[in-house]
């Protein structure tokens, strides 16, 4: 009887460290700015894993551009999360590409809290306004990543009372 008790004890206590990890994320903007998830509390988020060195991600720039210009900043934060990428090689990267949207580097406590899971690259994390990953998108499928990006806006954003703000 003990064990189906710890069992549960366990999911809860690793639902409620992945909820709230992803605050403690972080990585690397290549202008040198820090990022964390915290930064963009109350919007949905699609954190793209991509490498330099693939054509799929290179095919994928003019579409994640087209979903960063449509999609307003104060409701939705775009990036690119680079896996094992230099800060030089995502400059000469952003020269060849012209991407709009942010790039990301040192993405290992990234990578933490919003795994991968799979090894097609380019690879879309939705994650909705409260900062729950709702869906990977693995693969180029534009169709799939506007649903999700869609649904994940529906979600309403968390009053700043529930998540411990003051706001004196």
């Amino acid at each position: 009887m003990k064990k189906p008790v710890f069992t549960l004890a366990f999911a809860f206590l690793a639902a409620v460290a992945f909820a709230h990890g992803l605050h403690f994320a972080q990585a690397t903007q290549l202008d040198g700015m820090p990022f964390s998830f915290k930064m963009y509390e109350g919007k949905a988020m699609v954190i793209v894993y991509m490498s330099t060195t693939s054509q799929a991600c290179r095919d994928a720039v003019a579409f994640i551009n087209k979903l960063y210009k449509e999609y307003p900043r104060d409701e939705v934060y775009i990036a690119a999360a680079f896996l094992r990428e230099s800060p030089q090689e995502l400059a000469a990267f952003k020269t060849g590409f012209y991407p709009l949207f942010p790039l990301l580097y040192n993405t290992q406590r990234l990578q933490a809290v919003a795994p991968l899971e799979t090894n097609i690259l380019p690879t879309f994390v939705i994650i909705d306004k409260r900062h729950r990953v709702t869906k990977r998108v693995a693969g180029l499928d534009r169709n799939a990543v506007r649903e999700e990006l869609e649904k994940a806006l529906i979600v309403p954003a968390p009053s700043a009372k529930k998540m411990g703000l003051s706001w004196k």
